[in-house]
């Protein structure tokens, strides 16, 4: 499920390895996935985060969306939910479903590397 080429830029530039960085990780390529778009940061993609914590830094490195080039915009709700938006005006909304609980952080980072994508979001085509 992991690259580990990409997680260690992700790592990198976030400067550790967390289960939200890893939820961020896993939404990234699943979007990429859904919108048929090469997960690089020429992508052309951009993402509409609901939440201006660690997932989003993957999207900074794996599809280039950032502030400075307007691919990366927030609509603060607190939830983790991304919306995608393909180049091509393709869109896909991915909501975090949290299946790890009450689990330890431990725990939840190892689950988060694990599950099927499609078991960490619920998603929606736009």
């Amino acid at each position: 499920m992991i690259n580990n080429e990409l997680w260690k830029k992700c790592a990198e530039h976030h400067g550790h390895e967390c289960p939200g960085l890893t939820i961020g990780y896993r939404a990234a390529l699943y979007a990429a996935e859904l919108l048929g778009i090469e997960p690089t940061a020429e992508s052309g993609a951009s993402c509409l985060a609901e939440s201006n914590k660690c997932p989003t830094d993957a999207f900074r490195v794996i599809l280039g969306c950032t502030e400075d080039s307007g691919r990366l915009t927030f609509d603060l709700t607190g939830e983790q939910v991304f919306t995608v938006t393909a180049p091509s005006g393709k869109a896909v909304r991915l909501a975090f479903k949290d299946p790890g609980g009450e689990l330890s952080r431990d725990e939840k980072f190892k689950l988060f590397h694990d599950l099927p994508a499609q078991d960490m979001f619920d998603v929606t085509a736009l």
